[in-house]
C-alpha cells in the first residue's frame, strides 16, 4: 500500500465505490478467498487451530484490514499502516496458532520486505 500506486488505487476504487453508485463487493470477497486459502494452507501445515473457522476469519481479516487502511490513511497518510497490521497479527496470532507454533510467531514490519 505504501509503496505500489496501482494497489493503492484498487484498494481505494473498492473502498470508495459506494460514493460513485456503485455497489461490488467482488474485489473483497476475492481477497477474502484468497486469505481463507492461506488459512487452509496453515491449517494442512498443522499451524492453525483445529476451533478456528477459516471463513469467518478471512472476513473478520478482510474488514478489519479495510479499516485499518482506513484509518491508517487518515491519521498518518499509511504512514503507520505497517505498525497497524503488525499490531493485528501480534494480537491475534497467539489464539489462532497451534500452541506448538505460538512460541515461533515473529511478527516483525521488516519481515518480507525487498531491499
Amino acid at each position: 500500500m505504501q509503496h505500489d500506486p496501482i494497489l493503492r488505487a484498487g484498494v481505494r476504487l473498492a473502498v470508495e465505490q459506494g460514493s460513485h453508485g456503485m455497489n461490488d463487493a467482488t474485489s473483497f470477497e476475492d481477497w477474502r478467498s484468497l486469505m481463507r486459502d492461506h488459512l487452509e494452507t496453515a491449517r494442512a501445515d498443522g499451524e492453525l487451530r483445529d476451533a478456528v473457522d477459516t471463513d469467518r476469519l478471512a472476513r473478520f481479516v478482510v474488514a478489519a484490514c479495510t479499516g485499518m487502511q482506513t484509518y491508517s490513511q487518515l491519521a498518518s497518510g499509511r504512514d503507520d499502516l505497517i505498525e497497524r497490521v503488525c499490531d493485528m497479527w501480534t494480537l491475534l496470532l497467539p489464539s489462532l496458532a497451534d500452541d506448538a507454533v505460538v512460541a515461533n510467531i515473529s511478527v516483525d514490519p521488516r519481515r518480507g520486505v525487498v531491499a
